[in-house]
C-alpha cells in the first residue's frame, strides 16, 4: 500500500513478484493478493486512493499473475475452463486468480480477458470444446443486473457445459440463477473443480493432471 501511494508501480510489480516467489503462486493468491484487494477496495471507497492509483495496482497484479501463469499452463489440462468477464464489467483480475488457482490444479484456463460478448463467448467455447465457462462479476457490478446476465449464456452454450459466476459481486446473492454455480470464494471455485472431476467418474486422476504422474 505504500508503494502504491508513492506511485511506484515498479516497485510494487517488483514487490508482488519477490512476494510470488517466495510463497508459490497458491499461496500467493490467497494469502498476499485476496486481503491486497480488500485493502484497496477498502482505501478506495474510505477517499484515501484516486481511481487511478486503483488502476496502478491492478496492472502491477495482473502482469504478475499473467507472468506466473505462462510458465504453468498445460494445455491437456482437465476440465478445459474458458474464463471472461461480460460486456460492462472491465475488471480482469478475478478471473486471472481463478485461473491460476484452477491450472495449480491441473485443469486447462483459457482467458479471453474482460467484456466479451455473448456471441463470442459461445464462439469460443464451442471452438475450444470447454467444459467450464467462468464469469466473474466485481463489486461495482449492480447486484440486481447479475441473475439476467447469467440467463442468456446457459441459453446459448451446450446443456453439458458447466457455468461458474465468481467474483466479489456474486457474494451479495442468495442463491444461483438455474444452470449456474457461484463462487464467491477462491475455496468455493475448488470445490466446484474436485465435484465437476467427481462428476466425470470416466476421467482418471492422471487425465485430470493432464496426463501428469
Amino acid at each position: 500500500m505504500d508503494l502504491l501511494r508513492k506511485h511506484d508501480p515498479e516497485g510494487l510489480r517488483q514487490a508482488l513478484h519477490r512476494l510470488l516467489l517466495r510463497q508459490g503462486l497458491a499461496r500467493f493468491v490467497q494469502d498476499t493478493i485476496t486481503p491486497l484487494n480488500h485493502a484497496v477496495e477498502e482505501a478506495w471507497s474510505r477517499g484515501e486512493l484516486e481511481i487511478y492509483e486503483g488502476r496502478l495496482y491492478t496492472e502491477a497484479v495482473q502482469s504478475v499473475l499473467r507472468n506466473a501463469l505462462t510458465g504453468v499452463t498445460d494445455r491437456s489440462g482437465r476440465p478445459r475452463v474458458l474464463l471472461t468477464t461480460l460486456p460492462r464489467e472491465p475488471h480482469e483480475l478475478g478471473i486471472l486468480m481463478v485461473a491460476a488457482m484452477l491450472t495449480l490444479e491441473g485443469a486447462y484456463c483459457l482467458s479471453l480477458g474482460p467484456q466479451t460478448p455473448l456471441e463470442g463467448i459461445a464462439n469460443a467455447a464451442r471452438a475450444q470444446s470447454v467444459d467450464v465457462v467462468v464469469l466473474s462479476f466485481s463489486i461495482i457490478y449492480p447486484l440486481r443486473r447479475i441473475p439476467p446476465a447469467l440467463e442468456e449464456p446457459r441459453l446459448r452454450l451446450k446443456p453439458g457445459i458447466e457455468i461458474w459466476a465468481g467474483g466479489a459481486g456474486t457474494a451479495r446473492l442468495h442463491r444461483a440463477p438455474a444452470g449456474t454455480r457461484l463462487l464467491p470464494t477462491m475455496e468455493d471455485a475448488l470445490a466446484a473443480l474436485e465435484d465437476w472431476r467427481a462428476a466425470h467418474v470416466g476421467l482418471s486422476p492422471a487425465d485430470a493432471l493432464g496426463g501428469k504422474s
